[in-house]
C-alpha cells in the first residue's frame, strides 16, 4: 500500500515515538531511521507500536554531537513506494538531500522539518545558506516547532504560506505530575533543590551554572546534574574546587522513568545553554510541576517567556546567579499550565490536518 506519510530522521527518541504512535493511528505511516543509535544518545526506546525501518545508512562522525548520514539503497526503495508526503529531519545530511531530490522527482509532497533558530544558525552566508534557501524554495511546506524556528525559516527564505508552526512535545505519559510529590511554595529557610538535565558538553554552559550555584546557595541547597559527556571530569573538579562536592550530585544518564524520579527530587530546572535549538527538558520539567530558569539563547525561550513558572536568563555567571535568586519568588506551575496542552495527541492532530492535506 502506498504510504500517506514517510518520516525520515536520525534515530528513534523518547520525544518522537509517542507522536509517531499517534500518527500511525491516523494514516498509513512509515518512519525511516538512518541509524539505530548514536554514541551520545543512549536511550532505550520502545518502537514496537510504530512502523520503524532502520536504514543503517553509512555515516561520518564529525564531533561528539554531529553525525553526517549518506544515502543507501534501502532509503531509495522506501521512496519508490511513492509516499504521498515525505517529512525530512536533518536535511543537511547527504541522505536528507538525496531524499529531497528523489521525492521531488517522484512528485511526493515534501516537507522540511526545521528546528534551527536565528541564534543557532552557523551559516548565514555561503554555500550552506544558499542550499538552505534553495531547498526552502522548492519545499511544499516547512514544519517549525516553535516561534524562534519559524522566524529563522522566514529569514532563510521561506514564505508565510509554506511555514507550519507547531510545537515540540514530550512523552506526557511519563512526564507528568500524577503521583509525584506535591511541590510546595518554599519558605525562606527551605533548602532549594535545583536540577540540570542534558549532555555534559561546553555549549550547555554547566560550569557557569555551578559557579552561580556556588554564589547563591545555602548549606542545605542541592544541584543535581543529569547526563553524560566529555566535560564531566572538568565539572567534577570545578565542584570540588568550589567546595560543593556534597551539594552537587552527578547522576549520569537516566532513562525516562528514572529521570521522572529525579525531577521529583527538585523544585527548579535550569537550562543555561549558550546555544540550543529548543530544550525539551523545559517541557518535561513544567509537565512535572517544576519551575524553570532557561537561557535566552535556547529556542524554547521565545515561547516560554509567556509561560507561568519560567524565568528567562542571560548566560553569564552573574546572570544565572540573579535568576536563581529571582526564581524563588516565582509561584510553582499550577495544574492546567499552558504547556500541558502540548501533547503527542495534539501534535499528531496538527500534523495530519496541516501537512497531509497538502499531499498531491
Amino acid at each position: 500500500m502506498r504510504p500517506d506519510l514517510l518520516w525520515l530522521t536520525n534515530i528513534s527518541t523518547p520525544y518522537t515515538v509517542p507522536v509517531w504512535r499517534e500518527l500511525a493511528q491516523r494514516c498509513e505511516f512509515v518512519v525511516a531511521c538512518m541509524a539505530s543509535e548514536e554514541a551520545n544518545r543512549n536511550w532505550q526506546v520502545d518502537t514496537s507500536e510504530v512502523p520503524v525501518t532502520v536504514l543503517a545508512c553509512p555515516s561520518l562522525t564529525l564531533d561528539y554531537e554531529t553525525r553526517i548520514y549518506l544515502p543507501n539503497l534501502r532509503l531509495a526503495r522506501l521512496l519508490f513506494r511513492r509516499p504521498r508526503t515525505v517529512v525530512i529531519d536533518g536535511w543537511e545530511s547527504p541522505a536528507g538531500m538525496a531524499t529531497f531530490a528523489l521525492a521531488k522527482m517522484l512528485r511526493c509532497t515534501v516537507v522540511v522539518s526545521y528546528w534551527s533558530t536565528p541564534d543557532t544558525h552557523r551559516f548565514s552566508q555561503g554555500p550552506v545558506a544558499w542550499l538552505r534557501r534553495a531547498m526552502f524554495r522548492w519545499s511544499d511546506a516547512i514544519y517549525t516547532p516553535g516561534t524562534a524556528a519559524r522566524r529563522a525559516a522566514l529569514l532563510s527564505g521561506a514564505t508565510e504560506g509554506q511555514v507550519v508552526c507547531g510545537f515540540p512535545t514530550i512523552d506526557t505519559a511519563t512526564f507528568n505530575r500524577i503521583g509525584l510529590r506535591t511541590h510546595t511554595e518554599p519558605a525562606d529557610e527551605t533548602p532549594r533543590k535545583y536540577i540540570y538535565v542534558g549532555q555534559l558538553i561546553k555549549r550547555k554552559n554547566i560550569a557557569a551554572l555551578i559557579e552561580a550555584f556556588s554564589d547563591i546557595s545555602e548549606p542545605g541547597d542541592s544541584l543535581l546534574l543529569v547526563g553524560q559527556g566529555p566535560e564531566r571530569d572538568n565539572l567534577v573538579q570545578l565542584s570540588c574546587d568550589l567546595g560543593l562536592s556534597r551539594r552537587v550530585e552527578f547522576l549520569g544518564h537516566l532513562q525516562p522513568s528514572d529521570l521522572r524520579t529525579a525531577y521529583a527530587r527538585a523544585d527548579t530546572l535550569i537550562l543555561p545553554s549558550v546555544t540550543e535549538v529548543w530544550g525539551l527538558v523545559v517541557n518535561e520539567a513544567l509537565h512535572c510541576g517544576l519551575r524553570v530558569v532557561v537561557s535566552e539563547r535556547c529556542g524554547v525561550a521565545a515561547d516560554a517567556k509567556f509561560w507561568p513558572g519560567v524565568i528567562i536568563s542571560g548566560t553569564t555567571r552573574n546572570d544565572l546567579s540573579t535568576a536563581l535568586n529571582k526564581i524563588q519568588s516565582v509561584p510553582m506551575p499550577a495544574p492546567g499550565h499552558p504547556v500541558e496542552s502540548q501533547t503527542p495527541h495534539a501534535l499528531a492532530e496538527l500534523l495530519v490536518s496541516t501537512l497531509l492535506k497538502r499531499s498531491r
